[in-house]
């Protein structure tokens, strides 16, 4: 119990801080600390960002940004909030599968279960009311990141959800075809996802180095 009740309120707090980013991007309230303002390509002859006073970012029609949704503070990097997101995904289904909406006797809880007898009426109805809305709040706030880190442990998630319903190849044929759908999206911004990158090659130093850690002290980290 304790563990869902934790996970719901991480999962809320991650809903709450998207719709606040995208609203930030469709009306420009605080738009400098809730969305990114990236060159999107490397040519010469484009102003600093600083210089521009784009007031709402989803107006923006010259080509010459990437407009990218982010959180504060430590969440201020577009793809570590969108790491954030695709980690709390899971607890929809956690959330969705609740049943004890409030201590028994509570009139909060008598209202949950009146709304449960009539939803357990529709096949389906727990998914449409409770995972739906929130998987798809999460998947565009991922979308606005255009984080290409986030689009792998989608896939990865992906992956580990199907797998055991679906089998290996159906699953295998299921991310490619997200892969497909994600790259006429332009998910990525139009950032070409390349190992020659230089922040793929972090990444991957990244990733190798930790790898290493987790040989040398499996059991008590390095923390």
């Amino acid at each position: 119990r304790r563990i869902r009740i934790t996970g719901t309120v991480w999962l809320g707090t991650m809903i709450v801080a998207t719709l606040l980013s995208l609203y930030a991007y469709y009306t420009g309230f605080h738009w400098q600390a809730l969305v990114l303002q990236q060159a999107a390509s490397d040519s010469s002859g484009i102003p600093n960002p600083d210089d521009i006073d784009a007031v709402i970012p989803a107006e923006d029609t010259t080509g010459l940004w990437l407009w990218r949704i982010r959180g504060i503070a430590i969440l201020s990097d577009p793809n570590d909030f969108a790491q954030i997101l695709v980690a709390v995904f899971p607890f929809i289904w956690t959330f969705a599968g609740q049943r004890a909406w409030a201590s028994t006797g509570t009139a909060l809880h008598e209202i949950g279960r009146v709304v449960q007898t009539i939803m357990n009426r529709f096949k389906g109805s727990r998914f449409l009311v409770y995972a739906a809305p929130a998987a798809s709040i999460l998947l565009f706030g991922i979308y606005m990141t255009h984080s290409r880190g986030a689009l792998l442990g989608l896939a990865s998630l992906t992956f580990f959800i199907f797998l055991n319903r679906l089998g290996t190849t159906r699953t295998a044929v299921l991310l490619v075809v997200g892969g497909l759908a994600a790259a006429a999206l332009n998910m990525g911004g139009g950032r070409e996802m390349s190992l020659s990158e230089s922040s793929a090659d972090d990444r991957i130093s990244a990733w190798r180095l930790a790898l290493d850690l987790l040989k040398g002290r499996p059991i008590l980290g390095v923390g």
